[in-house]
C-alpha cells in the first residue's frame, strides 16, 4: 500500500514537474511539436500550447489521488 502510493505520488509529480518545465519554454516547445506534420503544423502547434497545462493539471490530480 505504502509503494504504491509512494509510486502514485512520485509520477504525478514528476509529470507535473515536466509540464513546468515546458511551459516555462512554451514557444520553443510548440515549435517543436509541431516541426515536420507539414500541413497540420499549425494544429501541432496548437497542441503544443495546450499539453503542458494538461500535464500539470493531470500530474497535480493523480498526485493527491483524485482519479486512482
Amino acid at each position: 500500500m505504502v509503494i504504491r502510493m509512494l509510486a502514485r505520488i512520485s509520477f504525478g509529480l514528476s509529470l507535473m514537474l515536466i509540464g513546468i518545465v515546458h511551459l516555462e519554454q512554451i514557444t520553443t516547445f510548440s515549435a517543436f511539436v509541431g516541426q515536420g506534420l507539414g500541413v497540420l503544423e499549425p494544429l501541432g502547434k496548437a497542441w503544443g500550447f495546450v499539453l503542458p497545462f494538461l500535464m500539470i493539471v493531470g500530474g497535480a490530480l493523480f498526485a493527491v489521488g483524485m482519479f486512482p
